[in-house]
């Protein structure tokens, strides 16, 4: 089986470094960029398997840059995990709209990241188990 292709949309470096560090430990490939600009050129160049995102940043919104990939044939299709600082039903509402996979606030619950990771690139396996 392919390792999974993970990119980290944050404009933090500390969270890139940490997400990166726990997602390279348990198996998965991670790439990152921390501004909306590189974030899209990354993406269509990168092909990743998810993406996760955070809301405010430099050149764009987590928001623009999902409408963007979701409407992008190369990034169509692919699951993104909103992980913020941002806690207001708004921001929430307007991920869900953009068609967002989960959305979770920071500070980051590992275990409820994995899980929601797990369940967005494995969907089937999680259906087949529970039949």
């Amino acid at each position: 089986m392919t390792k999974k292709k993970i990119m980290v949309i944050d404009d933090d470096s500390i969270i890139i470094e940490v997400l990166s560090t726990r997602l390279k430990a348990s198996g998965y490939d991670v790439v990152s960029a921390n501004d909306a600009i590189s974030a899209t050129y990354i993406a269509m160049h990168t092909k990743p398997d998810l993406f996760i995102l955070d809301i405010c940043m430099p050149g764009g919104s987590g928001h623009m840059i999902a409408d963007r990939l979701s409407r992008n044939r190369k990034t169509a299709g692919t699951p993104f995990v909103f992980l913020t600082g941002y806690t207001t039903p708004e921001d929430e509402a307007l991920a869900k709209e953009a068609g967002a996979f989960a959305y979770l606030t920071k500070p980051i619950v590992w275990q409820e990241l994995f899980g929601v990771i797990s369940d967005a690139l494995e969907p089937a396996v999680k259906v087949l188990q529970e039949a």
